[in-house]
Parts: structure tokens; sequence; C-alpha cells
């Protein structure tokens, strides 16, 4: 499995999917564990820019930036601390 081979030997990489429909792997017993976020052409704020738009991949990179943030955020507060 190539999502698991990855999450092994780059514990730190950030795993987004980027969908036209409405299947989310975060919701997918069996691929939740491989995703870190999931960004759909149906979500608020992105749809009706779905693939091959540029505008859902420009979400994709907004939320990898929070996420980013948000580990850069724990860091800092656990070297803090």
């Amino acid at each position: 499995n190539a999502l698991q081979t990855i999450r092994e030997e780059h514990p730190g990489a950030v795993i987004g999917a980027i969908t036209n429909g409405r299947g989310n792997p975060l919701e997918m017993p069996s691929m939740k564990e491989y995703f870190d976020f999931c960004i759909s052409g149906e979500d608020d704020g992105v749809f009706p820019r779905r693939k091959p738009d540029k505008g859902i991949y420009e979400a994709a990179v907004r939320k990898y930036n929070e996420i980013i943030m948000q580990g850069q955020g724990a860091i800092s507060s656990q070297e803090s601390g």
C-alpha cells in the first residue's frame, strides 16, 4: 500500500485528498488513517470551483498551510513549556 509506505517512511508528511465528489477518505474506515484532510468540489467556499479549476487546488493549499501552522504552534508551545 503506497499510502502506508508514505506514512511509515515520512511520518511528518501531510496527505490530502482532492475530489469533485462527496467521497471523503476521512469517513472511510480503511482509508482515514492515511489522510490529514480532504477538499471536495462540493465544499462551501470551493463549489463551483471544481477540478480542473485552480480554485479547488488553492483551497487544498490553504488547508495544508492551516495544518502546518497548527503543527508549528504545537511545537512552539512544547518548546516553551
